[in-house]
């Protein structure tokens, strides 16, 4: 039998009389086996390609290796911050902060990524008085991203921001039964664009805006008690006095992982903007620290979405509010 060193001399032996146009119809036996040309040509394309998977594979576990090292020591919450799925096209400017203020925990997340002719954009914002916000608000923002991806052109008027929220809720709720006696929950918002146009979504009491020649409107309302209170007072059950004391009235209504969701408020059809008009995705840590005039100069001053990001993060933090709450702020400009 032939062993590797001698297969390979003949293959290289072969290769030669490739090239010359010359190829022997029998080779040379060692003891009593003969290989024939048809024989040695197989050989020589099998272990070709041999060699070449291994290189693939190589190339391969090599490329992984790196891509695991790269991420050593980087935690969940960073990982849904800060990666982005591979762009299709060319998509709008867009502008993001995120920060812990001075909370001991980061339970804000948000994720926004290229989609067919368009953006889709999520805010999370965990409950603070519930265990495991963070972990929530991650579930619902990775969730609602992976549903992103998978759109297909055509899709807007499908209203799949609801799907995504449906689906958002029940996996957060398997991931709660799965810790006995664990509750938490998030609220969520989110817009999908497609040119000029937009859809949203909204559970909980972070803001939609939009601005649109120089003015600041918000889109969808919070569910706080608040809203339940000022009914019951315009039906004369409570008084407007006593809701302004009432130390619940912030209170969350409706949010990610109270099982089935109370309040879900979003667009039945696409809304049509114009071209330069913005959408703003905030957590109550922004509104909450500056009034609605000031982010309304911010975007009316600043040169581009990313510049008024990074505007907004510099006047929340100027506030130097000892007790500040996480605050994330997602502007898209259509």
């Amino acid at each position: 039998m032939y062993d590797g060193g001698t297969v390979l001399g003949i293959i290289g032996k072969i290769l030669k009389e490739l090239e010359s146009g010359r190829l022997p119809r029998r080779f040379p036996a060692e003891g009593n086996f003969v290989m024939s040309r048809s024989t040695v040509m197989a050989v020589s394309v099998l272990v070709i390609l041999v060699l070449a998977f291994a290189a693939a594979l190589f190339a391969w576990r090599l490329k992984k290796r790196k891509r695991a090292e790269d991420k050593k020591g980087r935690s969940v919450d960073e990982i849904v911050h800060t990666e982005e799925l591979p762009p299709k096209k060319v998509g709008n400017p867009v502008g993001k902060v995120h920060h812990i203020g001075k909370r001991a925990n980061q339970q804000d997340s948000f994720g926004v990524m290229e989609v067919e002719n368009g953006m889709f954009a999520v805010v999370a914002d965990g409950m603070g008085g519930l265990s495991d916000g963070d972990k929530v608000s991650q579930k619902i923002v990775l969730t609602m991203l992976q549903d992103a991806s998978e759109l297909t052109k055509g899709q807007m008027g499908k209203r799949p921001l609801y799907t995504m929220v449906s689906r958002a809720n029940r996996e957060v709720l398997r991931m709660l039964a799965a810790s006995p006696g664990s509750r938490s929950g998030s609220t969520v918002i989110a817009v999908l664009t497609e040119g000029s146009s937009f859809q949203w979504i909204s559970v909980g009491d972070s803001r939609i805006y939009l601005y649109h020649a120089g003015q600041l409107m918000q889109i969808n309302s919070e569910h706080i008690y608040e809203k339940e209170l000022l009914k019951r007072a315009v039906n004369q059950e409570v008084s407007f006095a006593e809701i302004q004391t009432d130390k619940q009235k912030k209170r969350i209504t409706s949010y990610i992982g109270m099982g089935e969701i109370k309040h879900i408020e979003g667009s039945l059809n696409p809304v049509k903007a114009q071209a330069g008009d913005k959408l703003l995705l905030m957590s109550d840590g922004v509104f909450n620290t500056l009034p609605e005039r000031e982010i309304c100069r911010i975007l009316e001053m600043a040169e581009d979405a990313e510049e008024a990001a990074e505007v907004v993060k510099k006047q929340v933090l100027a506030r130097q509010n000892p007790r500040q709450d996480n605050f994330t702020a997602v502007i898209l400009e259509l």
